[in-house]
């Protein structure tokens, strides 16, 4: 039991510092950036960051990315660019609720998708049991001392013994 709260532990701490990852590797390429785009559209990179964070490494890593973001592109992108602070805390303001709305729906499309997932392997155990009856019971039907013969609803001949 121990060892396998280690791992979960390791994977959890993994997912973590894989979004951290992403948000330094936005920050990094914002940085190399800059003098291309200048510093209009300061959060579209962090932005990327937090929606592959979320679909990747779930929604708990990707509100971390929200977070972790937020500030470091509202002050190095906004404030230090020469902007007023209610306008950086506007244009963060606007990039949380866009970062949230993201991770929310990357959340219910993880969620439809584990379900599907669910849904299909109980579908697959479901075939094999049909699959092992008819055997079963083309069995019994080859097995059976009198003469049997199935027909279908067309009154054609779908089954029938030696």
């Amino acid at each position: 039991m121990n060892d396998q709260a280690a791992r979960v532990s390791r994977r959890a701490a993994a997912r973590y510092l894989g979004a951290g990852g992403a948000v330094v590797t936005a920050f990094a390429l914002r940085i190399l950036l800059t003098p291309l785009t200048g510093t209009g559209a300061p959060f579209v990179l962090f932005f990327a960051a937090v929606l592959i964070t979320s679909l990747y490494l779930g929604t708990g890593p990707g509100l971390a990315a929200l977070v972790t973001s937020l500030p470091i592109a509202a002050y190095m992108f906004v404030v230090r660019a020469g902007h007023p602070f209610d306008q950086a805390a506007f244009q963060a303001l606007l990039y949380a609720i866009d970062g949230l709305i993201i991770v929310y729906i990357t959340h219910l499309t993880t969620q439809r998708r584990r379900a599907l997932d669910q849904a299909n392997a109980g579908l697959q155990r479901l075939t094999a049991e049909a699959e092992q009856a008819s055997a079963h019971t083309h069995q019994l039907i080859e097995l059976a001392p009198d003469a049997f013969f199935q027909a279908n609803l067309d009154a054609r001949l779908t089954d029938v013994n030696r």
